[in-house]
This record gives C-alpha cells, sequence and structure tokens, in this order.
C-alpha cells in the first residue's frame, strides 16, 4: 500500500499536466472548428473573395494553434519566454526578407474586398518611371493581377496597383 502512496504522489504532477494538456487540446480543436464555421458564416453573408477567406482562416489557425502551443509549454511546466522571443526575432527578420512578398499579398487582399476594378475592366496604371500600363483584367489574385493587352499578358505586382495611380474603365 505504501508503494502505491509513493507512485501516486510521485506521478501526481504529471497526470495534472497531462490532463491540462488534452483539456487545451480539446478546447483548442473545439475552437477551431467554432472559428471555421463562423468565418464560412461570414464569408456566405459578405461574398468575400475565396482567396481572402483562405488567407483570413490560415492566419487565424496558425494563432489559435501558436495560443495552444504556449499554453501546453506552460502546462508541461516549460517556461515558453525565451521560445516566444526568439520567435519573434525571427519573424521580425523573416518579414524583411519577404517584405515585397507580404506587401503584395497584403494589397492583394485591399484589392479584393474593396474591388476598385474586377475582371474584364480596363484599367492604365502609371508607374513612377513614367511607364503605363494598361490592358483588360484578366485575374485578380492575391500576389499579382494580370493585364491582358495586344502585346500580350501582364502581371502587375499588387503593390504597384495600391501605391500607384490607375484609370478604370468599367467593362
Amino acid at each position: 500500500m505504501s508503494d502505491l502512496k509513493y507512485w501516486i504522489v510521485k506521478l501526481e504532477p504529471t497526470i495534472i499536466a497531462a490532463i491540462k494538456v488534452i483539456t487545451i487540446l480539446i478546447v483548442t480543436r473545439l475552437a477551431n472548428r467554432f472559428i471555421q464555421r463562423s468565418i464560412q458564416t461570414v464569408q456566405l453573408k459578405q461574398q468575400f473573395p475565396a482567396g481572402v477567406i483562405m488567407l483570413f482562416t490560415r492566419a487565424v489557425k496558425l494563432g489559435i494553434f501558436g495560443i495552444s502551443a504556449v499554453m501546453i509549454l506552460h502546462a508541461m511546466g516549460i517556461d515558453p519566454t525565451a521560445i516566444i522571443a526568439s520567435l519573434g526575432v525571427g519573424g521580425l527578420a523573416l518579414s524583411f526578407a519577404l517584405k515585397d512578398l507580404l506587401s503584395n499579398i497584403v494589397s492583394g487582399a485591399m484589392i479584393m474586398i474593396y474591388r476598385p476594378f474586377t475582371i474584364g475592366d480596363f484599367i492604365a496604371i502609371s508607374i513612377q518611371s513614367n511607364e503605363t500600363f494598361t490592358g483588360q483584367i484578366s485575374n485578380i489574385d492575391l500576389r499579382y493581377t494580370s493585364l491582358r493587352s495586344e502585346a500580350g499578358t501582364t502581371l502587375i505586382p499588387n503593390s504597384m496597383i495600391i501605391t500607384n495611380p490607375v484609370v478604370v474603365k468599367k467593362s
């Protein structure tokens, strides 16, 4: 009997930590499902483009799982402060490295949400180097907007469209 008490006392912190981890995982899964359904409901009501919804959904999922990971580390008795600080520094370095890509993605999301023009419209974009791109929009995605003209298809980075004057002729 004394051996059983010894093992119960010895394993109690581990059992409690395991229960906490399981609880966190269950709550994370429930929160993820709830947010997924909420995003789908908003998409149906607001008719947001699929690319914007996908980007937002992934960002929310990443946030939920990141918070859950920190909570699990804390429940297991591991101090997550150093890990979070390292990820912050790494994220800063990565954001500098991917600055143009992130700028195009955010600009693409803005174009898709605000819809200043649609596929089929004719636009003229004046770039700072005194060059003008003119054509009919054939595709809009998170990174590029495709213009079809007599010369062929031109891919314009979305950040150029957001930061430069654009003349839109609705079709």
